[in-house]
């Protein structure tokens, strides 16, 4: 955003926000995928992601 103006800004989130799919059609979509069935929970491979970033910090 350095250099750019309010107004460019403004109009490039516009834009940006009006190409996501509204709440109603994600629903839709996430309704017609196949569930998840993978060996590991998200949240544990997010919890695995996180503690490998911090053991990278040290």
């Amino acid at each position: 955003m350095a250099g750019m103006s309010l107004s460019k800004f403004v109009v490039r989130e516009v834009r940006d926000i009006s190409q996501q799919p509204a709440p109603e059609e994600m629903m839709e979509r996430l309704k017609q995928r196949e569930p998840y069935r993978g060996k590991r929970s998200p949240t544990q491979v997010l919890s695995e992601e996180r503690d490998r970033g911090r053991s990278e910090l040290q």
